[in-house]
């Protein structure tokens, strides 16, 4: 991922790049208010340690595998009776590395988040869909998550059709990583109940 200057008032910065500035979690969220990002992007862009990181797109295998976790979470929903929410691609806090990230799927404490976005200590798992980002999530995210206290990190690793399940958060780094194939059924660490094979991902 490249780091070029952009001025965001004479043109929009290309995907994959990040702005040449430091901003506060308060500043960014001045600037969503404000109007300041186009809504063709928004969803795209992140702060990233006070960066703004415009993400790049999407593919359609990346939106497939998603469409069918978003149908694996919620049908989980009944076996743990209400113990946690599903957010797809919703944003998030992570105040200690002064960041803002749009995980594909979190399972949160269920509760209001009008006033405030969920953080690591709502989290009580949180997946990345990994395609053209795979090296991202499992490198810059993963440490940055590791950091926040996301006690329990999942990067669905499309191209090798595998789960890597991170779990027991320490300095910036999980201390237990398993890496499972597409037929294992895997089991929550905060849930048991929850139980996921990623086979079913693919189709």
């Amino acid at each position: 991922m490249n780091i070029i200057e952009v001025d965001p008032s004479t043109s929009p910065p290309p995907a994959g790049t990040r702005l040449a500035a430091r901003f506060s979690i308060a500043q960014f969220d001045a600037m969503i208010n404000a109007g300041v990002f186009s809504t063709e992007t928004d969803r795209q862009i992140h702060l990233l340690n006070g960066e703004i990181v415009i993400m790049t797109p999407p593919n359609p295998r990346h939106d497939d595998v998603l469409r069918l976790l978003s149908a694996w979470a919620f049908g989980e929903l009944p076996k743990v009776g209400g113990a946690f929410e599903v957010c797809i691609q919703l944003s998030m806090n992570l105040e200690k590395q002064n960041s803002v990230v749009l995980p594909d799927l979190m399972l949160v404490t269920p509760q209001s988040y009008s006033s405030r976005r969920p953080n690591a200590s709502d989290t009580r798992l949180l997946i990345e869909v990994s395609d053209t980002t795979l090296s991202f999530d499992l490198d810059e995210k993963m440490h940055m998550y590791a950091e926040a206290g996301v006690a329990e990190y999942w990067v669905i690793d499309i191209p090798h059709r595998s789960l890597i399940v991170h779990l027991n958060p320490s300095a910036g780094r999980y201390r237990s990583v398993q890496t499972f194939d597409e037929y294992e059924p895997v089991q929550s660490y905060f849930s048991p109940d929850v139980v996921l094979s990623i086979s079913q991902l693919f189709r």
